[in-house]
């Protein structure tokens, strides 16, 4: 399965964890991620999963696919850096275009990718 293919063809619920340097855990609902060049891409707002980020390049993504059953993806990901390009946001938006809304772009590597269920990794 293509992460850029599988991300753009299913809808679902999706989760960005996060922890700061303490390890204080942060879970915050997350659209699908773009996928480009192994990267996973995200906008974010100002908010807790942004402020821990700064503290702990680590995330963890797991998406449920919509429908019965436990289909989904689960993403180990490493913060390669924090965009604040808002012509590049805008272009990266599926909803909201006709908002001003501030948005940084998170881009991740990833660094392993698994099924929902399970130890199958996703190449």
């Amino acid at each position: 399965m293509k992460l850029a293919d599988y991300f753009e063809n299913h809808n679902g619920i999706g989760v960005l964890s996060t922890a700061n340097k303490d390890g204080k855990v942060n879970g915050a609902l997350y659209a699908r991620p773009h996928i480009q060049d192994n990267k996973a891409i995200f906008l974010a707002a100002p908010n807790n999963t942004l402020q821990n980020l700064k503290e702990n390049i680590f995330a963890h993504y797991l998406f449920k696919q919509e429908g019965q059953g436990y289909e989904g993806v689960r993403l180990q990901l490493q913060l390669l850096k924090i965009d604040q390009d808002q012509d590049r946001a805008d272009k990266l938006r599926r909803k909201h275009k006709d908002k001003e809304n501030y948005a940084y772009i998170l881009e991740f590597e990833i660094i392993e990718a698994h099924d929902l269920i399970g130890r199958e990794k996703i190449s």
